[in-house]
């Protein structure tokens, strides 16, 4: 399989091709334009249309741009499963995150570099606010309040149903 990025004829299909028909394989399967392909893979701009369209004709040059967007379908496919999987991975973390992952003896916060990842992926903020007592050079720190916020359990509940 040929990687998106690198498109290149399948090796079966475009064996017995010329040099200059695999570089018009290769740079139609980038945008189907028959004309640009024929420009891009060294065709004159005079007869680009017109030799696009004969190669196209040509059943061995059909048979590899065939045979090189089945490859290119499969991974896409391969891609979309892919993501579709990592997006319902990641909100099976946040459904099920517990906000006592990230708390410590007495209730404390743990640093964050103690915190299990998949809850750390569930924070959306933290907001730390240092409190004092006194003015001006009697002022003292007496306390921190730091405040966790996790993902909204409505965006955990509704996007599940929504992922094709």
């Amino acid at each position: 399989m040929n990687p998106p990025g690198g498109l290149c004829a399948p090796n079966n299909a475009s064996r017995d091709l010329t040099p200059k028909q695999r570089a018009f394989v290769r740079e139609y399967l980038k945008d189907s334009n028959q004309t640009q392909a024929a420009i891009r893979s060294g065709y004159s701009k005079d007869s680009a249309e017109s030799q696009g369209s004969r190669l196209l004709r040509n059943a061995k040059v059909l048979a590899a741009v065939e045979a090189g967007q089945a490859a290119l379908e499969e991974a896409v496919q391969d891609e979309v499963r892919v993501e579709v999987a990592e997006v319902l991975r990641e909100l099976k973390r946040l459904a099920f995150s517990d906000i006592g992952q990230g708390m410590g003896e007495g209730g404390a916060v743990l640093p964050l570099k103690d915190m299990p990842e998949d809850f750390r992926r569930a924070i959306s903020s933290i907001e730390v606010e240092a409190l004092y007592t006194g003015k001006g050079e009697e002022r003292v720190q007496v306390g921190t309040v730091t405040k966790v916020k996790l993902w909204p359990s409505v965006v955990t509940q509704n996007r599940p149903m929504k992922v094709p």
